[in-house]
């Protein structure tokens, strides 16, 4: 078994990923918060630098001002990658990659503002954040393989792909379901959990915001599924595997959670943290799984902290 060594390009893949999910918290805050509108105009606000003693404003600002910063952030990665890890063809790739996807999310942010906020805009700018994420999760797990990471081509192996792949995208349709139910209010149509009062027979009883909102609940078990077959896969490969156990226990794990967080959304009447968690929990186990579906296709190395 092969040794890698990693060095702090290897945490500063892990620090972006981490800085842009925390970006995707803030924007959640901005959503729950109601404060999209907090500055009516792009790029200052209310045509200045800085915002009003106003709590949306200052929330809609501190969005936009870490998001400036994040942006910087992705776009010094990418300079870094290009400039010391030129050997290294797909990670150049990637980075090079992040850049536009950073420049649609920026005219993404504007034209929801401009436009006031509607929910298809809303929608999509999410998508193209979480695109974001899965392009800076996949970058950081191919810089800690290394460039002489070595791709493995056996059946198990592909199963395991297979299965991490179907479970990334598993969550990124609830979360697609979860949003739609958002934007047309069809997350407030059921006051109880795991029932739901307003209507007690799914798809029976009840109007369109309740049968929406019964889809989002059902489409939790496919991912539910898809995680232990996952794990199933992992667990039949001929030599174990210690970093697609860990990283698959701690997405499980974390979806579990999510879990609970929703049902807390209806218990707490819909708090704005139980609202921020949901979205938070979501967004990482989709990174984490993302990551889960690279690492498989490449032969198990052991990893030591260089100097």
């Amino acid at each position: 078994m092969s040794t890698l060594k990693l060095s702090s390009y290897n945490y500063l893949t892990i620090v972006t990923v981490v800085v842009t999910l925390t970006l995707i918290t803030i924007g959640s805050i901005v959503r729950t918060t109601e404060s999209g509108l907090g500055c009516p105009d792009w790029p200052l606000c209310y045509g200045q630098v800085f915002p009003p003693a106003e709590k949306t404003a200052i929330i809609e600002w501190s969005h936009r001002t870490f998001a400036a910063l994040t942006g910087l952030l992705i776009i010094g990665q990418a300079v870094i990658t290009c400039l010391f890890r030129r050997k290294d063809s797909v990670l150049v790739k990637l980075s090079i990659l992040t850049i536009p996807l950073l420049v649609i999310q920026a005219e993404l942010g504007r034209r929801t503002v401009e436009s006031e906020l509607p929910p298809e805009l809303v929608a999509f700018h999410l998508f193209t954040a979480l695109v974001l994420v899965a392009v800076l999760s996949i970058i950081t797990t191919y810089a800690w393989l290394g460039t002489n990471r070595i791709r493995t081509f056996t059946v198990q192996r592909s199963k395991v792909v297979r299965a991490a792949w179907i479970c990334a995208f598993s969550v990124a349709g609830v979360m697609a379901i979860g949003t739609y139910a958002v934007a047309t209010d069809s997350g407030f149509a059921c006051t109880t959990w795991p029932d739901c009062k307003e209507a007690m027979t799914p798809f029976v009883t009840g109007g369109r915001l309740q049968s929406i909102h019964w889809i989002h609940r059902f489409s939790v078990l496919i991912p539910f599924f898809t995680l232990g077959y996952l794990h199933m896969t992992i667990s039949r490969l001929p030599s174990p595997d210690m970093r697609l156990r860990i990283l698959a226990i701690v997405a499980a794990s974390l979806f579990v959670v999510q879990i609970f967080v929703g049902a807390l959304n209806v218990w707490t009447e819909w708090d704005e943290w139980a609202r921020v968690l949901h979205l938070v929990f979501s967004a990482s186990v989709w990174a984490l799984l993302c990551s889960t579906g690279v690492l498989a296709l490449y032969e198990n190395r052991e990893i030591t902290i260089s100097k």
